[in-house]
Parts: C-alpha cells; structure tokens; sequence
C-alpha cells in the first residue's frame, strides 16, 4: 500500500478545517447546546487527537460530529482518516460526498476533495462476481455480508485484503473461494453452476429372517413324545399283565375242576386260558413299546447337538410298532 505523504495530510486538515467556524454561526449564550454546538466540540476534539496520532479515535469524533451536524469540515477529515487507515473505499466515498456537498454550497473545498477522490480511484482494487448461469434463490456472500443483486457482474471498489466469496441456493451444493486484492489491481471470481444436492436412497430395513430351528428343541420334543408313548406302552403292559395273569389263573381253577369230575374236556377252562393268552399278548407288546420309547428317548437326549440342516429334511427318525406271531415289540428306523 501506497504512503501517504505526511505534508498531504497536513494540507488536508488546514484547507478543510479554513472554514470549519464558519459552517454555522454560533448559538446565543443563553440558548441550550444545538447539535451545531456538539457537532464542533466532537470536531476539535478529533482534530486533537488527529494532530496526537491518535487516528482510529480521530475517526470516530469525526464521525460523531458529521453525523449530529453535516459539514464538508467533518466529512473531509473523516475521509483523511479513512485514507490514513488504508480504509480506501471509504474514504473515496467521503471526498466523492465531501465534494458534492461543497459543490451545492459553493466552497473552494470541493476541489481539493474531487482531487483526493481522483488519487484514490485509481489505487483502488477493484471485484467483479459474476455467475455462470443464473440460479433462483442463490445468495451471495462476501466475507459474510451479503452482495446486492444490482453488484453481481460489476466491477466493485473494494479494500486491499482476502475475500472468501460464498455462494449458496435451496437444493444445491454450495461453492466456496477466496480472493486476495492489491491495490490497482482487478480480480474476477466466477462462481459456477451450482450442483444439485444429490439424495441418497435410504433402502427400507431388511425384515429379520427367523432364526433356524435348534435341533436340541426337536430332539427333546421327539424325546418327550417318544418317553410318554414308553411310558404308555409300559403302564398297557402292566394292565394287561395283570388281567392276564387272573385270567390264567381262573383258568388254571377251572382245568382242576375238571379233572375232578372226571370231564374228558374243558371248554370253559380253555376259553379262559386264551383269554388269558391274548392278554399276555398284548402285555408283552405293551412292556416292549414301553421300553423301546424309553430308550429311544434317552438317546435323543444323550446324542451331540449338529447344525440344523440348510433346507427342511425329513423326521430324522420313526417308531413303528411290530406285533408278530412270536411277540410284539417297537422299531425305531432314521438318522442321527
């Protein structure tokens, strides 16, 4: 940044405060402090500190004073201020002001605050935002503050110094820079096309598969089911055993009643006794069901649990009563 040449800004403060006393004749004694009155207090009190090096807090009385009362006095300094900052933009504004202001009055002032403007337009940075394609809804920032539509596109006065440049729309994706400006000199940002924000498809959850059954729950349902028919099987037996038994002992009592009286046949007796022998019969497979589902059973309990098959099989096993001419019985037929 360009120095301002100390003899510069002291030509400023004398040519713009020459006339600062005549801006607004002074107030009655008598009358309560005007905003004139305050507005000349805060601008002597800024030329004070001005003259101290005090610059930041010169800026402020001198906006203080320009803003109660508007003068070409206050404004010209406040400008110098600016300009003593490196606030550039904002002092060029207030020469352009500080001219008009004392072109409608006619004060020789305003000529030497067009020819500060004119030194400062041409050290000034100068940014031009433009856009791709125009965008509904997009908003521009500018380190935060917004950019007026009637800007974008045109070469804009601005500060020495980095911009991040943000542009932003509903349903697209927001694009982001930075730009850094040297006094003199011109820089372009173009912001591009802004991309749609791209939804991604939240697939529904998958529903839970049920888990396989345990082959542990088959085998002890198969072996409860298995232990009651032995145990059915068994309390058959022991009833039909025990008519069996009566029955053969009735028919022994009958076989001796007929030998006593002599009888070359027993009828009775033998009806009795086969009877009795169907009972035995039907004991004998009762007691071997009973037993073959007992252990049946148990080995269902005792073998080692195995992966449930992958697809539905066969009962692993089957009991199938068997009754013959010999006896009765169970067998058991499958895979373990």
């Amino acid at each position: 940044m360009a120095k301002i040449a100390p003899s510069a800004i002291a030509l400023a403060l004398c040519l713009l405060t020459a006339h600062a006393a005549a801006d607004e004749p002074t107030p009655a004694p008598t009358a309560p402090p005007s905003n004139a009155e305050r507005a000349d207090a805060l601008f002597q009190e800024g030329k004070r500190l001005f003259e101290a090096g005090k610059i930041a807090e010169a800026c402020g009385r001198f906006a203080e004073s320009d803003a109660l009362d508007p003068t070409v006095s206050a404004l010209g300094l406040l400008a110098g201020c600016h300009e003593r900052q490196g606030k550039l933009v904002a002092a060029w504004k207030e020469y352009r002001e500080a001219e008009r202001r004392g072109s409608a009055t006619g004060d020789t002032r305003a000529a030497f605050a067009r020819d500060r403007a004119a030194a400062l337009e041409a050290r000034l940075p100068r940014l031009t935002i433009s856009l791709a394609k125009p965008t509904q809804g997009i908003e521009i920032l500018r380190n935060e503050g917004p950019v007026p539509p009637e800007e974008i596109g045109v070469d804009v006065p601005v500060d020495a110094g980095t911009f991040e440049i943000v542009a932003r729309a509903p349903g697209r994706q927001e694009f982001r820079t930075t730009v850094t400006t040297k006094e003199g000199a011109r820089e372009t940002v173009l912001v591009p096309e802004l991309e749609p924000i791209k939804v991604r498809a939240i697939a529904p959850p998958e529903t839970p598969k049920p888990p396989p059954p345990d082959p542990r729950n088959t085998r002890v349902s198969a072996a409860l089911v298995t232990g009651g028919l032995g145990l059915t099987g068994l309390g058959v037996g022991i009833a039909l055993g025990a008519s069996a038994s009566s029955q053969n002992t009735a028919s022994n009592a009958l076989y001796a009643l007929c030998e006593r009286t002599r009888q070359k046949s027993c009828p009775e007796g033998r009806q009795v006794r086969d009877g009795a022998l169907r009972l035995a019969t039907g004991s004998t497979i009762g007691f071997s069901v009973g037993l073959a589902g007992l252990g049946i059973s148990t080995v269902l309990l005792l073998i080692p649990s195995r992966k449930a098959p992958a697809r539905s099989e066969k009962p692993a096993f089957q009991v199938t009563p068997q009754v013959g001419p010999q006896g009765g019985g169970a067998a058991l037929a499958g895979r373990f």
